[in-house]
């Protein structure tokens, strides 16, 4: 679980925030695996 440093929303497995979409991992974010991707695909489309 990664806490957002912007907003502070907790996320599950995710590279961007799903509350603010701020990167959680600043510059050196980790490969994400293929459901991450698609979460975080499907989280920016629905804004």
């Amino acid at each position: 679980m990664v806490v957002c440093k912007d907003c502070g929303t907790r996320n599950v497995g995710a590279i961007y925030c799903r509350h603010c979409g701020a990167s959680l991992y600043g510059k050196r974010e980790p490969r994400p695996d293929r459901i991450s991707r698609l979460v975080t695909r499907l989280f920016v489309r629905a804004k």
